[in-house]
């Protein structure tokens, strides 16, 4: 990113010049040119971000060319406010004359971009800024034609490339959007795709699930806002219950009582979908006993009791075994948890996948420690381990892993307890905290 506060004339000219170079290999700095180049970084107060646009002219413009633009640049500013500040006025001028050199197409993407709240990777690029106008084929050219003319950034990660843009750019982009009137149809293909991310299957709730989300929390915050503005409860209970499962993680988006006001705000939206009605109340039973709320078993009971009308097995299994390990592990209401968690076993046996398979024997594991009977707990958690081994879920297989060295503890055998949680940060992502994997467990 490029430093926003104003250099001394002799090192914005050497900016410059640096900035042409690179740009114009052919660019000779003789002493013309650099007086031209200091004229240049004069008029444009030393700002760094004024003087990279005005340079990455330089592949098209010699300096005189571009001092003459800016001076017929400038002149527009006397019909603009007369309250702004100088040093503002001159970079608003800028960015005027960068965008107004744009095509029509590079001019869109640009705009669109703006939706994000930091850099971001092609696809999600390629989904937010594609229209009727714009074909996604035609976006990753356009952003390279951007990044050609400074006016967005490329940045080489481990995962892949990171399209952003200064603040700066980004308000002035989102301007334009909301006088074409686009703001809120961008900011919806933003928010779809924010979904997209965040709520998922359970089984991909793993360490690249967990990375992903971790990546973008200001376009989560950006797309929860936006969703609840617009009263579309199916895509803020869809983040919602996203952002539970990563808090369920280890992960943070916000506080706790950040995720609890999303979520309760999401669940007063008219009409979500059933399935993600009955995920959301589960979720927020957890949520209330980490802030200690007298109201915690209320959300857990109605969502068990709305799980039959959500038409989904998944999502009852989830709310039945949620609210049976709470009764377990927080209020000692043994004999009914029991029966919860066996009854979600039953659920998720019947869907038969290898993940579904290792949670109903989590869930039974469970059950087995709350009877207790040790001997088939060790027996059910060491098959839950396996089968998330087979999905190469890391984090579920952490869950597992944990309750085994709970086991052991309770059992008297530390060197087991020892070896089961040795096990579990092999394969658990670094930025997991071991505490937190198992917080809906």
């Amino acid at each position: 990113m490029w430093p926003l506060q104003p250099l001394a004339i002799d090192a914005a000219s050497e900016l410059f010049a640096a900035r042409a170079g690179a740009i114009a290999p052919g660019f000779l700095a003789d002493e013309q040119a650099m007086a031209t180049i200091t004229e240049i970084c004069a008029r444009l107060d030393g700002l760094p971000l004024a003087i990279e646009l005005a340079a990455a002219r330089m592949r098209a413009l010699a300096p005189g060319d571009i001092l003459a633009r800016l001076t017929d640049q400038f002149r527009l500013l006397t019909g603009g406010s007369r309250t702004a500040l100088p040093r503002h006025q001159t970079l608003r001028a800028v960015i005027d004359w960068s965008y107004d050199l744009l095509f029509d197409d590079e001019r869109r993407v640009f705009e669109r971009l703006s939706a994000f709240a930091g850099p971001c990777p092609l696809e999600a690029a390629e989904q937010v800024c594609a229209g009727s106008d714009i074909t996604r084929e035609d976006v990753a050219d356009l952003l390279a034609r951007l990044v050609d003319k400074s006016l967005i950034t490329a940045t080489q990660t481990s995962r892949s490339v990171r399209f952003g843009m200064l603040q700066a750019l980004a308000e002035y982009g989102r301007e334009h959007l909301a006088a074409r009137g686009e703001l809120a149809a961008v900011r919806a293909r933003h928010t779809r795709w924010v979904t997209s991310l965040a709520d998922v299957p359970d089984s991909e709730h793993g360490p690249a699930w967990f990375a992903a989300v971790r990546e973008f929390p200001g376009d989560i915050r950006r797309a929860m806002a936006s969703a609840l503005a617009a009263g579309d409860a199916d895509a803020s209970l869809g983040i919602a219950c996203g952002i539970g499962w990563f808090w369920a993680s280890g992960g943070a988006i916000g506080s706790v009582e950040d995720c609890w006001r999303w979520l309760t705000a999401s669940l007063a939206l008219p009409q979500p979908d059933m399935a993600r009605r009955v995920r959301a109340l589960a979720i927020a039973e957890q949520l209330a006993l980490a802030q200690g709320r007298d109201d915690a078993l209320a959300y857990g009971e109605l969502a068990v009791e709305l799980g039959p009308a959500a038409g989904d097995r998944q999502a009852r299994a989830f709310a039945v075994w949620l609210h049976g390990s709470a009764l377990a592990g927080v209020f000692g209401q043994r004999e009914q948890a029991i029966g919860l968690l066996e009854q979600a076993g039953d659920l998720l046996e019947a869907e038969a996948d290898d993940w579904s398979l290792g949670v109903a024997a989590l869930t039974r594991g469970v059950a087995a420690l709350a009877r207790p009977d040790p001997g088939q707990a060790q027996l059910l958690l060491r098959a839950a381990t396996d089968w998330f081994a087979q999905t190469g879920n890391a984090l579920a297989q952490g869950a597992a892993l944990r309750h085994l060295a709970d086991l052991a503890v309770l059992r008297g055998r530390y060197d087991n307890a020892i070896s089961a949680l040795e096990q579990m940060l092999s394969i658990l992502p670094m930025e997991s905290h071991p505490a937190g994997i198992t917080r809906m467990a």
